[in-house]
């Protein structure tokens, strides 16, 4: 899950219902996110407080082996736009892409398409075949998908 897709839960209609989906995703082992987003040195240091129990489960996806450092500086070289490798801020943009198209993960991300795609998230995803839907997508399949396990 992409920084626009964890800002987004607070300006949603109904951000308790969205958080607490969120915790039984992380709890499933179903949603997952980078240190360098969710730490409390991360980029959406506003939810550090919320995802601090969950913090071990949610970043356990996190890598900074060779390959995938390797990845990340393809996407950033590929998606300078998106990269900003001179920005003073880190931006995890090319390591959220990186670790999809590595480990065959969906990225959540809610930027929108309307300017500069293909310096944003949903834009790389689509050029390099990785799936990538935004928070409202991922609510509504989770939700389908847990009602239908209840009437199992």
């Amino acid at each position: 899950m992409d920084t626009s897709a964890w800002l987004d839960i607070d300006v949603s209609p109904d951000p308790p219902r969205l958080w607490a989906l969120v915790e039984a995703l992380i709890a499933a082992d179903r949603l997952f996110s980078l240190g360098r987003i969710v730490g409390e040195d991360g980029e959406v240091k506003s939810i550090a407080d919320k995802v601090k129990p969950y913090r071990d489960r949610l970043t356990r996806c996190d890598r900074n082996d060779a390959a995938f450092l390797l990845e990340a500086g393809k996407v950033a070289l590929a998606f300078p736009r998106m990269a900003k490798p001179r920005g003073r801020k880190t931006v995890a943009d090319s390591f959220v892409v990186a670790l999809a198209l590595l480990d065959g993960y969906t990225v959540v991300a809610s930027e929108s398409l309307k300017k500069r795609a293909n310096g944003k998230i949903p834009g790389a995803c689509r050029l390099l075949g990785v799936a990538c839907i935004p928070l409202a997508e991922l609510v509504e399949r989770e939700t389908k998908l847990m009602s239908a396990l209840r009437s199992a």
